[in-house]
């Protein structure tokens, strides 16, 4: 078993949602490297790095839009990550903290999405490519949000509708999603760099074992909004390819220590912003 205590933090996608959250969270304790991509020189960033030193490569960044271009997905998500690991994995103490998402689970989803599928190609490569010492860790995480409405995203969808008072048309809402506040997921990845990852499978699933069904997830919001007659449920069928049917075991809570009601605070959300757009 080996050990490792890293005050050198790489965060890639510091400026992301997460990233953003975990630069902030760590800088007043490490040192917070946090390098650009350069598609002229995409590696170059590696010899401004303190390689003789432990570090924690934390690969926040990557694409999400599903509608991108599969190779720009695979490079971002896959290559790219699997090269720094390669290029700096010669010996030395590092540790490097992946992300993925929990639909890697679901073969079909992946093989009808180039983005998990994308994200899946690492996972596979990281249990074929990481020893059992603690050096690696792959986080599935669930449908993060935060005050940043993705307009690409089920949230942005309706909220979109909700701007424009405007019908919202949807599936028939029985896909299972959990719902995570990109804070309580961060207070999560702070307290898993502080842990012994020997301890730990070498991919971890971020769980809160509280599922929701999109269409009460919409129900509820429309209805605290006073505006359930902009909502159509089963407009048009699902993919079957979704989750059905799975709910993840909850994280232990020395890991994730806390999960706000997503419901309550997607609704304030909402109303905040809604308030904000009438001025």
């Amino acid at each position: 078993m080996v050990k490792f205590k890293a005050n050198n933090k790489v965060v890639f996608g510091a400026h992301g949602q997460i990233g953003s959250f975990i630069k902030t969270h760590l800088s007043e304790k490490h040192n917070i490297y946090a390098p650009q991509w350069n598609s002229q020189d995409p590696y170059g960033f590696l010899q401004n790095l303190p390689l003789d030193q432990p570090c924690d490569f934390i690969f926040s960044g990557g694409l999400a839009d599903p509608k991108a271009d599969k190779s720009a997905l695979f490079l971002s998500n896959y290559e790219f990550v699997k090269k720094i690991i390669e290029k700096t994995n010669i010996g030395l103490p590092h540790r490097y903290l992946t992300f993925g998402t929990i639909i890697e689970n679901f073969d079909e989803a992946c093989k009808s999405q180039n983005y998990f599928a994308s994200k899946r190609a690492l996972k596979d490569w990281l249990e074929n490519y990481a020893k059992s010492n603690g050096q690696f860790l792959h986080l599935q995480i669930h449908t993060v949000y935060s005050e940043k409405i993705k307009s690409y995203m089920f949230l942005g969808q309706m909220f979109e509708a909700l701007s424009n008072q405007k019908p919202f048309k949807m599936s028939d809402g029985n896909q299972l999603r959990e719902y995570h506040h990109v804070e309580d997921l961060v207070e999560a990845i702070l307290c898993v760099l502080k842990s012994e990852w020997s301890m730990l499978p070498p991919v971890l699933p971020l769980s809160s074992g509280k599922p929701l069904a999109l269409k009460d997830l919409a129900q509820n919001i429309f209805k605290q909004l006073g505006v359930e007659q902009l909502l159509q449920v089963g407009a048009f069928k699902s993919h079957q390819t979704e989750n059905f049917n799975t709910q993840f075991e909850k994280t232990d809570p020395s890991l994730y220590p806390n999960h706000r009601d997503p419901v309550l605070n997607i609704v304030n959300i909402f109303k905040s912003k809604l308030k904000i757009e009438k001025k």
